[in-house]
């Protein structure tokens, strides 16, 4: 029973029976009294009600029993006025006691009027349970403690995540739920305190966010969305292109979101004010803009086209004002040896092999930012999975894009994704004479330190086998093959290959001229001395090998990290899986070949963007899966394998291992 209190004039005094006082639940007065001071402090407002009388003696807790107008276990017998009284506000009846015995029943009442038992409930219990902040609080904790431990920690089994998660949140629902439902002092309490959150209103910052256009718009948005969203998870669960336990989830939880969304869109109380032109406009402008640099298509090809002709644009204007002011040509000072090496020195790499139980090492060179690499044939040779050290000391494993045993050449690439690396500069060599001065950077025996580097002059130029050559007397050791010969400039001039080691021979270092290898990577790059199909269909094949053996890369980079050897490339086993994916491409859903002795993962569907359709993905997404993947790609016993990508039609890949 809650009464006006004598102190605020509010209707929040109530008895505590547990501490044995009344008690006012209005934070701002907060007034607590034993009943004999209760009973004895005067009311200190005027006009306060005055019918409230507060005996000196506790009062007696209220017994309910079933009312016969609503069935409810509501009625209770008030003494003050000699009535029985119906608690239900949709109720509230009232009658003596006469009346009630000559009221037919609601229905069989088969107890007699249960005394309810009390339990002394403290309020900040209530508080807390009822407060939205704390509920709030515990959705947040437990989204951010559920992906902590499946993206942070890998942990595998998401259903068993899930279920540990939500078993403390369902244990604090059904403890509201049954205080609510059977404890009466949290009922008045819980009561009392949502009849002042009503009197005193929401606040201005949730009055604002509510009652603001940018609310209706976000939702509108959402649910367009939604009606994407819903359709495509449906159509991934139902074609089994997704584990069935997370897909059921991920779709129930979709669809609820969407139809939470329908509902709040269409409540009266909620959103009433109209999105503004200028607010729709920009903001569907930002959205456009997004989806167009994530890989969404049309909007991906329109920006290529609008970035494609600003740059023709920018550089007729550029042509324009280079053909008005012809540049000055500034030699930098051939005596600045350091800035020379400055601004080559982060462009070499360290290759380390291990090869039949031995070890080989060499140097390479970054030609391209997006993780290229020019090295000798001999450096890598037999190896399948070289390791490179950048100048930063961090290691990465390479995949071989291609070798030329004759030139003595090679090109491995790393994943190069989110790093900064610098690329080299070439130079001419047929401007090169003898006498100039020269430098070479390499990794000479592979010491610890960095780089070490080392002037000569250009000795002669040779011819052999039809490669041209630079000779130096600049020193050459093991460890230095692959390394950039460069100018007084900074420009590569040869890559360095090998020495001439006899008796009485000193200073006698060759190095592949640049020219020859400017030819090796354009024969890679653009398919040279053949029909301009042909070479786009060279150029994308190539493009889309390399895509499959960084892949295989990085599942060999998650195995070294567990201590496992990697699995070596098998162009038999690769053929049948680039197959695999293709016919899953043509056919539109995931599926598993059961034929063969293999094992094998497949990942992709027909939607692809940027982030969706990339070996790190690929790889991610079977590292976490549940449904066996991650079992396979760390299996030991698989020593030989292949990946296979298809994406004419979306993204389709397959690794097999045997």
């Amino acid at each position: 029973m809650v009464i006006y209190c004598r102190k605020c004039g509010e209707k929040s005094l109530w008895y505590n029976h547990s501490r044995g006082r009344w008690e006012c639940l209005n934070p701002s007065c907060a007034w607590q009294a034993t009943p004999q001071e209760a009973a004895s402090t005067p009311y200190s407002q005027e006009g306060s009600r005055s019918g409230d009388k507060i005996q000196s003696e506790p009062p007696r807790k209220r017994t309910t029993i079933q009312c016969k107008k609503c069935g409810k276990k509501s009625l209770w017998f008030n003494p003050s006025v000699g009535k029985y009284q119906c608690l239900n506000h949709k109720c509230r009846w009232e009658c003596t006691p006469e009346e009630f015995a000559n009221t037919p029943d609601f229905g069989k009442d088969k107890s007699k009027p249960p005394v309810f038992q009390e339990f002394g409930i403290p309020v900040w219990v209530v508080r807390t349970l009822e407060s939205r902040t704390f509920w709030t609080s515990v959705g947040i904790i437990s989204i951010v403690l559920w992906l902590a431990l499946w993206l942070y920690f890998r942990y595998d089994d998401i259903l068993t995540t899930t279920i540990a998660i939500c078993m403390p949140i369902s244990f604090l629902v059904a403890m509201k739920f049954l205080l609510r439902r059977f404890v009466r002092q949290y009922a008045v309490i819980a009561a009392s305190l949502r009849h002042y959150k009503t009197k005193a209103g929401t606040s201005n910052w949730r009055r604002r966010i509510v009652g603001s256009s940018w609310l209706r718009l976000i939702v509108i948005i959402a649910i367009i969305a939604g009606l994407v969203i819903v359709p495509w998870v449906g159509y991934r669960l139902f074609t089994h292109q997704t584990d069935p336990v997370i897909g059921t989830i991920t779709f129930l939880f979709a669809f609820g979101l969407f139809v939470w969304l329908i509902r709040l869109l269409n409540s009266s109380r909620q959103m009433s004010r109209k999105p503004g032109f200028k607010l729709v406009f920009f903001s569907l402008l930002g959205i456009a803009l997004v989806c167009a640099f994530a890989g969404i298509e049309p909007l991906t090809t329109y920006k290529n086209i609008s970035f494609d002709f600003i740059k023709q644009q920018s550089s007729k204007i550029v042509e324009s004002f280079e053909k008005v002011t012809p540049p000055v040509a500034i030699e930098p000072s051939s005596g600045d040896v350091a800035a020379i090496i400055a601004k080559v020195k982060p462009s070499v790499v360290y290759i380390h092999t291990d090869v039949g139980g031995g070890s080989y090492i060499g140097s390479g060179m970054v030609i391209d930012k997006s993780g290229y690499i020019l090295t000798n044939s001999h450096v890598i040779q037999g190896s399948q999975l070289p390791t490179v050290t950048l100048p930063t000391g961090m290691q990465y494993s390479c995949s071989i894009i291609k070798r030329d045993d004759i030139r003595d050449l090679a090109i491995i690439k790393i994943a190069a994704s989110g790093m900064d690396l610098s690329a080299v500069t070439f130079g001419n060599s047929s401007e090169v004479e003898s006498g100039d001065e020269v430098i070479a950077i390499g990794y000479s025996l592979g010491l610890e330190g960095g780089a070490t580097v080392t002037k000569g002059i250009v000795s002669a130029f040779r011819v052999s086998e039809g490669v041209h050559y630079i000779q130096t007397d600049a020193a050459v050791n093991p460890g230095n093959s692959g390394a950039p010969l460069i100018n007084m400039r900074g420009e590569v001039v040869g890559v360095i290959t090998f020495k001439l080691v006899r008796e009485a021979v000193e200073g006698m270092g060759f190095a592949v001229a640049i020219s020859d290898a400017r030819l090796f990577i354009s024969e890679y790059a653009s398919g040279v001395q053949v029909p301009r199909q042909e070479a786009e269909t060279q150029t994308r094949e190539q493009t889309l090998l390399t895509l499959e053996k960084e892949t295989l890369m990085l599942i060999n980079g998650e195995r070294q990290a567990r201590g496992m050897l990697p699995v070596v490339w098998n162009e038999a086993i690769h053929s049948g899986a680039r197959r695999h994916s293709e016919n899953m491409q043509e056919k539109g859903y995931l599926y598993h070949d059961t034929y063969g002795q293999f094992a094998e993962c497949c990942y992709g569907g027909s939607y692809s963007s940027l982030l969706y359709s990339s070996a790190k993905a690929t790889v991610d997404a079977w590292i976490s899966s549940t449904a066996g993947h991650r079992e396979i790609l760390l299996d030991r016993r698989y020593t030989q394998g292949a990946v296979g990508i298809a994406r004419d039609k979306g993204f389709w890949a397959t690794y097999r291992c045997e």
